[in-house]
């Protein structure tokens, strides 16, 4: 606007030194009177430009929230798939005596949360899929209003320019023919801001069409859209949990074992022991004969000490946290009825002992990586859209984007509502160019 001022101010003060009064007046009056309707036309064309801007801002925004609550449905769905397969996987936790009651109490909580989560995640996939002609219903309007942007930009920087040019010529040594350009422009541009007036209250008529609909949607979106931080925390509580309890269930199908010696009858050992075999055979001078009695040795057994027996003795370390009755149980299972009473005369208790600890070896590491202690708590989850409010947001906004399309049409510069005044512009524009090339404007850069 300043400058537009400068200008014409610059206009004045040639004029000022004029040599025709008359002429003049008549002039400095046409002048004032385009400078009045550029005026004019620069509120017309911000006033178009705002409406269609908060338009094209509001249904973008629109579009954001969409995406939102389809977020928040994944989160959903996702959420309820989690809690299902924690709540069958705690049953391992429930397995083990340091973990049995925190498991049983998250168990318990998991199964609260989930039943709202479940029934959430179902009511949101029905909106979820009405969600989706929405969307495109909006992205439609958008990239309308989009192009009605662009197209009023260039209306607007294209009439900027146009005056800027008649600005110029009205500082060369003015005659009718620059008088004539003024007048003509003034007409013009009277006309153009008819139109654009009438296209701006236009606007105000049709702007309501999806602002009720819309806005009671954009209301219960916001909330869903609420929704997915909370969501998205307690699953981001539960995955590392879910690796933790596959660990822990690798650990416990584990098998641990020992092999102990337990006494298993009488220790055989052998002493050579000398008998008689025969008659011992001399010789003399060529002959033989009878010398005595031939002697022989064989290994005689005899007891000598209690012999011991080894046996492999394994258990899984589920069964070994079971504590020492089901220990022996499995061992007892495990051997024969003789083997069992002879390491029971030996003692089982240190056998039981060296199972225990291995098992506890083995499942201190992954027991710290179990976390119990989750806060299962979310927001209420009572989704209260009514699925006939998406219907009325997508008949509102087909029925809006058929008016910005109208709107569009008549912006067109070639449309029957502005050729005539585009034809006039061009020949205009012709006669500026003439005059801006002639030797009256030799002064004007």
């Amino acid at each position: 606007m300043k400058r537009t001022i400068f200008k014409f101010c610059c206009i004045l003060c040639l004029i000022s030194s004029f040599a025709y009064a008359q002429s003049d007046a008549t002039f400095l009056e046409a002048v004032h009177k385009l400078f009045d309707q550029e005026k004019v036309f620069q509120v017309e064309s911000k006033r178009l430009m705002k409406n269609t801007q908060e338009i094209d801002h509001a249904l973008i925004n629109f579009e954001t929230l969409l995406n939102a609550e389809h977020k928040t449905t994944q989160a959903l769905i996702t959420l309820d798939t989690a809690l299902g397969t924690i709540e069958k996987v705690l049953v391992i936790a429930e397995l083990v005596p340091q973990t049995k009651e925190e498991a049983q109490i998250l168990k318990k909580n998991i199964a609260i949360v989930h039943k709202p989560v479940a029934t959430a995640a179902k009511k949101m996939s029905q909106i979820d899929a009405k969600i989706v002609p929405l969307q495109k219903a909006t992205h439609k309007t958008e990239k309308v209003t989009s192009a009605l942007v662009k197209v009023e930009t260039g209306f607007r920087e294209m009439s900027l320019r146009y005056f800027d040019a008649v600005g110029l010529v009205a500082q060369c040594e003015h005659d009718d023919t620059i008088l004539g350009i003024v007048n003509h422009s003034y007409v013009v541009y009277v006309g153009i801001d008819k139109e654009v007036n009438h296209i701006n209250n236009t606007y105000d008529n049709i702007k309501h069409i999806p602002q009720k609909s819309l806005h009671a949607l954009s209301v219960e979106f916001e909330k869903l859209a609420k929704l997915e931080a909370p969501l998205l925390n307690l699953h981001k509580k539960l995955v590392p949990l879910y690796h933790a309890l596959n660990d822990l269930e690798h650990v416990l199908n584990q098998h641990i074992g020992v092999k102990p010696a337990y006494p298993c009858g009488v220790k055989t050992c052998h002493h050579e022991v000398s008998y008689p075999c025969g008659v011992k055979k001399c010789k003399k001078l060529g002959a033989s004969y009878p010398c005595g009695v031939k002697t022989c040795t064989k290994k005689a057994p005899y007891p000598c000490g209690v012999k011991t027996c080894h046996v492999e003795i394994s258990v899984s370390v589920a069964d070994a946290i079971k504590g020492a009755d089901m220990i022996e149980h499995k061992i007892e299972s495990s051997v024969s009825s003789f083997v069992y009473k002879a390491l029971k005369e030996v003692g089982l208790g240190s056998i039981v002992k060296d199972l225990e600890h291995q098992a506890q070896n083995l499942l201190k590491p992954v027991l710290k990586k179990l976390n119990l202690s989750i806060d299962t708590s979310l927001p209420s989850l009572d989704i209260n859209l009514n699925l006939a409010m998406i219907e009325a947001g997508i008949a509102d906004l087909e029925k809006f984007e058929n008016e910005l399309i109208k709107l569009g049409k008549i912006l067109d510069m070639q449309s029957p509502t502005f050729a005539p005044y585009t034809q006039k512009l061009e020949v205009l524009n012709a006669d500026i160019k003439a005059v801006l090339g002639s030797p009256r404007c030799k002064n004007i850069k």
